[in-house]
């Protein structure tokens, strides 16, 4: 079973101003580190009473060391990495948070099962770009060494292998990860 995992107080806190870095941390590639000038600095609604969660989602993706560690344990290896700094709005600043490329997209969204629209025409070597109203994945086109991800169809979704998923939950902090999550196969 696969799951979409976001950040679970997305709205009510989250980074709201990301640096141009003129790179993609959206489409699977390894990314030149040496085209990245660290750190990564975002800003958003936090502040010391409301500190980031271990996951912020977005356009870069920002995940803190103890759930890089927790990934690793989990035999996690498709991330780059590259180091971040969140700067709260209100004031507060933390390092513990790495940007993170995942690298590697699978064609496997169940076009047929998911309400969506078509942004961008695929061809035959090309998904078509979509965004997904309820995503649906069809889990017989994933390969089973792959347990975290993005889909070709809509590289903005984050998915989760259920092995994962229950390895993060049993390994929880006390403020929780700040992982939301959604099954996205039957």
């Amino acid at each position: 079973m696969y799951y979409s995992i976001e950040s679970s107080l997305r709205l009510q806190r989250c980074v709201t101003e990301y640096p141009d870095i003129g790179v993609s941390f959206l489409d699977g590639r390894v990314l030149d580190p040496t085209s990245i000038l660290p750190p990564i600095r975002v800003s958003g609604l936090f502040d010391k009473a409301t500190p980031p969660s271990h996951f912020e989602g977005g356009k870069i993706p920002l995940f803190s060391e103890p759930l890089l560690s927790a990934l690793a344990s989990a035999g996690i290896d498709n991330l780059q990495l590259f180091p971040a700094i969140i700067v709260g709005q209100a004031g507060g600043t933390w390092s513990h948070y790495r940007a993170v490329q995942i690298v590697g997209v699978v064609r496997c969204v169940d076009l047929k099962a998911t309400d969506h629209v078509v942004i961008g025409p695929g061809n035959d070597n090309v998904p078509p770009l979509i965004h997904a109203l309820n995503l649906q994945l069809d889990p017989n086109r994933i390969p089973a060494e792959v347990r975290l991800f993005r889909p070709a169809e809509q590289p903005t979704a984050i998915i989760m292998a259920d092995s994962v998923l229950e390895f993060l939950i049993a390994q929880r902090p006390t403020e929780g990860w700040g992982i939301q999550y959604k099954q996205v196969t039957p």
